[in-house]
Protein backbone atom coordinates (compact mmCIF):
# COMPACT_ATOMS: atom_id res chain seq x y z
CA UNK A 1 0.00 0.00 0.00
CA UNK A 2 1.48 3.55 -0.99
CA UNK A 3 -0.68 6.26 0.24
CA UNK A 4 -0.44 9.98 -1.61
CA UNK A 5 -0.76 12.81 0.62
CA UNK A 6 -3.80 14.04 -1.43
CA UNK A 7 -4.97 13.06 -4.69
CA UNK A 8 -8.01 14.75 -6.65
CA UNK A 9 -10.32 11.84 -8.32
CA UNK A 10 -12.48 12.93 -11.24
CA UNK A 11 -11.34 16.19 -11.25
CA UNK A 12 -10.36 18.67 -13.88
CA UNK A 13 -8.75 22.07 -14.33
CA UNK A 14 -11.90 23.76 -13.98
CA UNK A 15 -14.27 21.44 -12.19
CA UNK A 16 -18.35 22.20 -11.41
CA UNK A 17 -17.68 21.77 -7.57
CA UNK A 18 -14.96 21.48 -5.38
CA UNK A 19 -15.15 19.35 -2.08
CA UNK A 20 -12.44 19.75 0.55
CA UNK A 21 -10.72 17.56 2.97
CA UNK A 22 -12.55 19.62 5.95
CA UNK A 23 -13.50 17.76 8.82
CA UNK A 24 -17.71 18.08 7.93
CA UNK A 25 -16.62 16.14 4.43
CA UNK A 26 -14.08 13.23 6.21
CA UNK A 27 -16.24 9.72 7.49
CA UNK A 28 -14.70 6.65 8.31
CA UNK A 29 -17.50 4.26 7.74
CA UNK A 30 -19.80 3.14 5.13
CA UNK A 31 -23.31 4.46 6.21
CA UNK A 32 -25.93 5.29 3.94
CA UNK A 33 -27.64 7.78 7.54
CA UNK A 34 -24.67 10.32 7.07
CA UNK A 35 -26.00 13.47 5.30
CA UNK A 36 -24.46 14.50 1.65
CA UNK A 37 -22.32 17.32 2.01
CA UNK A 38 -22.73 17.95 -1.55
CA UNK A 39 -25.51 17.81 -3.80
CA UNK A 40 -24.54 16.96 -7.76
CA UNK A 41 -25.99 16.92 -11.04
CA UNK A 42 -25.83 13.71 -13.32
CA UNK A 43 -22.91 14.62 -15.57
CA UNK A 44 -21.37 17.57 -13.31
CA UNK A 45 -17.20 16.98 -12.57
CA UNK A 46 -16.07 17.28 -8.85
CA UNK A 47 -12.50 18.20 -7.54
CA UNK A 48 -11.83 15.90 -4.85
CA UNK A 49 -9.21 17.00 -2.20
CA UNK A 50 -8.65 13.99 -0.33
CA UNK A 51 -6.53 13.17 2.87
CA UNK A 52 -3.55 11.11 3.19
CA UNK A 53 -4.21 7.88 4.20
CA UNK A 54 -4.17 7.39 7.58
CA UNK A 55 -5.68 10.76 8.43
CA UNK A 56 -2.55 12.38 9.15
CA UNK A 57 -1.39 9.80 11.48
CA UNK A 58 1.92 9.19 9.52
CA UNK A 59 3.41 12.42 8.08
CA UNK A 60 6.94 13.11 5.89
CA UNK A 61 8.90 12.94 9.50
CA UNK A 62 7.07 10.04 10.69
CA UNK A 63 8.92 6.97 12.24
CA UNK A 64 8.50 3.16 12.71
CA UNK A 65 6.73 4.63 16.17
CA UNK A 66 4.36 6.23 14.66
CA UNK A 67 3.29 2.93 12.45
CA UNK A 68 2.69 0.84 16.31
CA UNK A 69 0.90 3.95 17.37
CA UNK A 70 -1.59 3.97 13.96
CA UNK A 71 -5.20 3.54 14.96
CA UNK A 72 -6.58 1.16 12.18
CA UNK A 73 -10.27 2.62 12.32
CA UNK A 74 -8.86 6.20 10.65
CA UNK A 75 -6.69 4.28 7.77
CA UNK A 76 -9.59 5.51 4.96
CA UNK A 77 -10.38 8.67 5.65
CA UNK A 78 -13.62 8.85 3.16
CA UNK A 79 -14.44 12.14 1.29
CA UNK A 80 -18.12 12.81 0.83
CA UNK A 81 -21.05 11.79 0.75
CA UNK A 82 -21.99 13.61 -2.50
CA UNK A 83 -25.46 12.81 -3.79
CA UNK A 84 -26.08 12.79 -7.44
CA UNK A 85 -29.27 14.38 -8.21
CA UNK A 86 -32.03 11.70 -9.10
CA UNK A 87 -30.58 8.41 -8.38
CA UNK A 88 -32.26 6.24 -7.39
CA UNK A 89 -32.09 2.28 -6.26
CA UNK A 90 -31.73 0.35 -9.21
CA UNK A 91 -29.54 3.11 -11.38
CA UNK A 92 -26.24 2.55 -12.08
CA UNK A 93 -23.59 5.52 -11.34
CA UNK A 94 -21.02 5.79 -13.80
CA UNK A 95 -17.82 7.98 -12.10
CA UNK A 96 -14.80 8.92 -14.97
CA UNK A 97 -11.69 9.49 -13.43
CA UNK A 98 -10.71 12.74 -15.53
CA UNK A 99 -7.61 13.36 -13.12
CA UNK A 100 -5.28 12.79 -10.34
CA UNK A 101 -3.02 14.73 -8.40
CA UNK A 102 -0.26 14.43 -5.76
CA UNK A 103 1.09 16.39 -3.66
CA UNK A 104 4.91 15.04 -3.33
CA UNK A 105 4.92 12.22 -0.62
CA UNK A 106 3.30 8.73 0.49
CA UNK A 107 4.43 6.10 2.96
CA UNK A 108 4.16 1.84 3.22
CA UNK A 109 4.43 0.18 6.49
CA UNK A 110 3.19 -2.82 8.22
CA UNK A 111 2.70 -3.86 11.77
CA UNK A 112 2.53 -7.25 12.97
CA UNK A 113 0.82 -8.78 15.55
CA UNK A 114 -3.13 -8.83 16.46
CA UNK A 115 -3.55 -5.62 15.32
CA UNK A 116 -1.51 -6.28 11.73
CA UNK A 117 -1.59 -4.04 9.00
CA UNK A 118 -0.63 -4.62 5.36
CA UNK A 119 -0.08 -7.63 3.86
CA UNK A 120 1.14 -11.31 5.52
CA UNK A 121 1.77 -9.18 9.13
CA UNK A 122 2.07 -12.26 10.51
CA UNK A 123 5.46 -12.72 8.57
CA UNK A 124 7.14 -10.22 9.75
CA UNK A 125 8.09 -10.16 13.29
CA UNK A 126 8.42 -5.90 13.06
CA UNK A 127 6.68 -2.58 12.18
CA UNK A 128 7.98 -1.15 9.14
CA UNK A 129 7.53 2.38 7.72
CA UNK A 130 8.90 3.76 3.91
CA UNK A 131 8.22 7.48 3.53
CA UNK A 132 8.42 8.19 -0.63
CA UNK A 133 9.29 11.09 -2.99
CA UNK A 134 6.95 11.55 -4.94
CA UNK A 135 8.80 14.48 -7.19
CA UNK A 136 9.27 12.44 -10.55
CA UNK A 137 7.82 10.12 -12.38
CA UNK A 138 8.96 6.96 -9.90
CA UNK A 139 9.43 6.67 -6.09
CA UNK A 140 13.20 5.56 -5.34
CA UNK A 141 12.59 2.43 -3.12
CA UNK A 142 15.86 1.01 -1.83
CA UNK A 143 18.62 -0.73 -3.68
CA UNK A 144 18.04 0.74 -6.83
CA UNK A 145 14.21 -0.36 -6.99
CA UNK A 146 12.32 2.60 -8.83
CA UNK A 147 8.23 2.08 -8.51
CA UNK A 148 6.53 3.76 -11.69
CA UNK A 149 3.77 6.12 -10.59
CA UNK A 150 0.70 5.45 -12.32
CA UNK A 151 -2.03 6.49 -9.76
CA UNK A 152 -5.36 5.13 -8.73
CA UNK A 153 -8.31 5.49 -6.14
CA UNK A 154 -8.01 2.99 -3.73
CA UNK A 155 -11.43 3.22 -1.73
CA UNK A 156 -14.20 4.83 -3.37
CA UNK A 157 -18.34 3.70 -3.99
CA UNK A 158 -21.63 4.63 -3.61
CA UNK A 159 -23.58 3.52 0.45
CA UNK A 160 -24.98 0.07 0.46
CA UNK A 161 -28.87 -0.73 1.41
CA UNK A 162 -27.85 -1.82 4.44
CA UNK A 163 -28.51 0.38 7.55
CA UNK A 164 -25.78 0.80 10.30
CA UNK A 165 -21.72 1.54 10.26
CA UNK A 166 -20.03 -0.81 7.36
CA UNK A 167 -16.31 -0.80 7.77
CA UNK A 168 -14.11 0.64 4.94
CA UNK A 169 -11.62 -2.44 5.22
CA UNK A 170 -13.23 -4.86 2.03
CA UNK A 171 -14.61 -4.00 -1.03
CA UNK A 172 -18.17 -4.70 -1.36
CA UNK A 173 -20.87 -4.88 -3.87
CA UNK A 174 -21.12 -0.83 -4.30
CA UNK A 175 -17.02 -0.46 -4.27
CA UNK A 176 -15.39 0.30 -0.88
CA UNK A 177 -12.04 -0.77 -0.65
CA UNK A 178 -11.50 -2.30 -4.18
CA UNK A 179 -7.52 -1.62 -4.96
CA UNK A 180 -7.81 -2.04 -8.65
CA UNK A 181 -4.80 -0.68 -10.80
CA UNK A 182 -6.54 -0.23 -13.56
CA UNK A 183 -9.06 2.52 -12.08
CA UNK A 184 -6.34 5.56 -13.55
CA UNK A 185 -6.93 8.39 -15.42
CA UNK A 186 -9.34 7.69 -18.30
CA UNK A 187 -10.97 4.74 -16.57
CA UNK A 188 -14.96 4.82 -15.73
CA UNK A 189 -16.09 2.86 -12.98
CA UNK A 190 -19.71 1.65 -13.32
CA UNK A 191 -21.39 1.64 -9.52
CA UNK A 192 -24.96 -0.12 -8.86
CA UNK A 193 -27.12 2.38 -6.84
CA UNK A 194 -28.59 1.43 -3.23
CA UNK A 195 -29.70 4.17 -1.81
CA UNK A 196 -31.51 7.58 -2.94
CA UNK A 197 -29.03 9.57 -4.56
CA UNK A 198 -26.26 7.45 -4.45
CA UNK A 199 -24.25 8.84 -1.97
CA UNK A 200 -21.15 8.66 -3.62
CA UNK A 201 -17.63 9.21 -1.62
CA UNK A 202 -13.73 8.77 -2.26
CA UNK A 203 -10.69 8.24 -0.30
CA UNK A 204 -7.50 8.11 -3.10
CA UNK A 205 -4.46 6.93 -2.51
CA UNK A 206 -2.50 4.19 -4.34
CA UNK A 207 0.30 6.12 -6.59
CA UNK A 208 2.39 3.11 -7.35
CA UNK A 209 0.62 0.71 -9.98
CA UNK A 210 3.63 -2.20 -9.35
CA UNK A 211 2.81 -1.79 -5.91
CA UNK A 212 -0.53 -4.40 -5.96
Amino acid sequence: MLNSEQLDVSASSQPDHVLSESEDSIHFEWNNDLEPVLTVQPGDTVRFECRVGGNEQITPDSTVDDVVELDPDHIHPLSGPVAIEGARPGDVLEVTIVEMEHHGWGWTAFRPGETGLGLLPEEFPDPYLHIWDLEEDVAPFVNGIEIPLDPFPGNFGVAPAEDGSHSTIPPRRVGGNMDVKHHTVGATVSFPVAVEDALFRACPRNIGRELT
